[in-house]
């Protein structure tokens, strides 16, 4: 009878690890994912905001002294907003 609840603890170990594994592929590909996402995002960004300084002729301090903050409040205020 010991045996039987040794066994039964030790599969269910071996089960907790190959799900551990799984999840920590996830996680590195999820951040793999999330930096390159912010990298792209920036880049795109600050492309725009140097295309819209050069098209309205205004100086992109400017436009990034006032764009930038209210493009990254948008989001955290949506997500504040539904949850």
């Amino acid at each position: 009878m010991i045996y039987c609840i040794c066994k039964k603890i030790t599969e269910s170990r071996k089960i907790e690890k190959l799900e551990s594994k799984f999840w920590l592929r996830n996680y590195i590909l999820q951040t793999v994912i999330a930096v390159l996402a912010i990298y792209l995002g920036g880049e795109y960004m600050v492309h725009g905001i140097i295309e819209l300084g050069t098209v309205f002729n205004i100086d992109q301090t400017a436009l990034t002294v006032i764009l930038v903050p209210i493009a990254t409040v948008i989001p955290e205020s949506i997500v504040g907003l539904i949850f």
